[in-house]
């Protein structure tokens, strides 16, 4: 008698165990259930974690929508001459959502260079050759909506200048 009697205790056990996981698990609260992720973010414990090229709340934001715009120049050649460089030149888009193009860089290049987002505040110009010139560097967005950029460019012969400059709207 005694094996029968816990056998229905222990069915009875289980079975109240189940019914208390059940009641607990459909009461949970599905925190990502009223938020919206665009284009590829994906919700984590009710925020979104976008994809590349994208920011906000809901990454409905293009990042690199700041960047583009009509910009001057004001810096200096920190590796040889010192002289301070003043000059306009744009950034518009390039082929994807990460991509940008910018027109007249370095006062020189009558040729786009690339810059790709890497982070929501933050362009990457990476290393590439421009009319036989090898170009590669790195802008940040202000909090005050200037950029502050750092490149160097070397010359077919081999002569490198570092370039720290920012760019105002």
């Amino acid at each position: 008698m005694k094996p029968k009697f816990n056998s229905y205790l222990l069915a009875a056990f289980a079975t109240i165990m189940l019914f208390s996981a059940t009641t607990w698990l459909s009461c949970t609260k599905n925190i990502c259930a009223s938020t919206t992720c665009y284009n590829g973010g994906v919700c984590n414990n009710g925020k979104c974690t976008c994809a590349t090229g994208y920011e906000g709340a809901n990454c409905n934001t293009a990042s690199r929508q700041k960047f583009i715009y009509n910009w001057d120049q004001i810096g200096s050649d920190t590796s040889t001459t010192g002289a301070t460089q003043t000059y306009a030149l744009d950034i518009t888009t390039g082929d994807d959502i990460t991509s940008l193009q910018i027109i007249n860089f370095d006062n020189y290049f009558t040729v786009p260079v690339t810059a790709n987002v890497s982070s929501a505040d933050m362009l990457n110009i990476p290393y590439q050759v421009v009319q036989g010139y090898t170009i590669s560097g790195s802008i940040i967005y202000l909090s005050n909506g200037n950029l502050s950029v750092s490149y160097s460019v070397i010359s077919p012969s081999g002569v490198s200048k570092n370039i720290k400059a920012v760019w105002n709207k």
